[in-house]
């Protein structure tokens, strides 16, 4: 598999994303310190690390081997892709209708 960073890298690109938000999280709170605030923030950063877990984990593992994405850009390219070749095109998961779940070694490569 291609790597865009080596591994301490992508390290560092982590933490420095949770540096970020944190950074985020704390001056949206000193602007408006309200319980509120930190009730909205919250829910923000959880509902935001789902959607990315389900965008490049879920649909990879649960939906379809075939959704294998760089990054949001890559996403929305192949999806503007499929929608002008019509949605037959998208992938299913009728592959698993045995019941049988997709694990690591379906992944193409």
């Amino acid at each position: 598999m291609h790597r865009d960073l080596p591994p301490n890298w992508m390290l560092v690109k982590a933490a420095l994303f949770v540096v970020l938000s944190t950074l985020g999280a704390g001056f949206l709170l000193w602007q408006n310190p309200s319980w509120t605030t930190a009730l909205c923030v919250t829910a923000l950063m959880w509902s935001s690390c789902r959607a990315y877990y389900f965008l490049f984990h879920a649909l990879q593992h649960w939906i379809d081997p075939r959704f294998r994405y760089t990054g949001l850009l890559d996403l929305l390219r192949a999806w503007q892709k499929r929608r002008t070749c019509g949605w037959s095109s998208w992938p299913t998961s009728g592959r698993w209708a045995d019941g049988q779940k997709p694990g690591r070694d379906d992944a193409r490569p």
